[in-house]
């Protein structure tokens, strides 16, 4: 069964507040694999959970998961947003959120880390990105505003790819400080490609 609880950071890593200048970092993005009129739309909404998370949830986490190809006039009724604490979000415990992520359309979840320690991705984002074949699009938002996405393409292979998470978890338990837990994670992130996902920092 897979844990949808994704954690973002070590409990020791304390976070830091979301800024306006954060915010407003955050422009239009081009995605890779992703129709162009999608575009405007996760851009919006990768500054979106920057502004809930600001003004509702006390700089906490917070996940946006949207159903692909509905538009920008149906938003409202194409999103689910979740609530998390200081040091995890649980993207299905929105009722909307899990409709969509079980349901049978392509989705992408935005996710917002606000520890400055995992600005990019954790195995826990990796594996339930994985776990679900609906999620077309995970994008990564630091507390900073920096944009980190993963997307599946026609290669995409998910045993391959559950195989290479494996290996990057074997590496990241042996690991004593955070230098070698980063490399640990970047050792899926390197090699992902091969396999059938795309990841890019903006």
């Amino acid at each position: 069964m897979v844990n949808s609880k994704i954690k973002m950071s070590n409990k020791k890593d304390h976070k830091i507040d979301i800024t306006d200048v954060a915010i407003n970092k955050v422009g239009k993005i081009e995605f890779e694999e992703i129709p162009k009129e999608e575009h405007l739309i996760i851009s919006n909404l990768a500054k979106m959970v920057l502004e809930i998370s600001k003004e509702n949830n006390n700089s906490n986490e917070v996940s946006i998961t949207y159903k692909m190809g509905t538009g920008i006039k149906d938003l409202e009724s194409s999103i689910g947003v979740q609530f998390g604490n200081e040091y995890e979000v649980d993207p299905l415990g929105n009722t909307a959120s899990y409709h969509i992520i079980k349901g049978q359309n392509e989705c992408i979840v935005v996710l917002l880390h606000n520890h400055p320690s995992l600005s990019s991705f954790s195995l826990d984002d990796i594996y339930f990105f994985l776990s679900y074949h609906t999620i077309k699009m995970m994008v990564l938002v630091s507390n900073k505003g920096d944009i980190h996405y993963m997307v599946k393409n026609n290669k995409y292979d998910v045993d391959k790819n559950m195989l290479l998470l494996n290996k990057a978890g074997n590496e990241y338990d042996k690991s004593k400080s955070l230098k070698k837990k980063f490399e640990a994670i970047n050792i899926f992130l390197k090699g992902c490609k091969k396999n059938g996902i795309i990841y890019k920092k903006q």
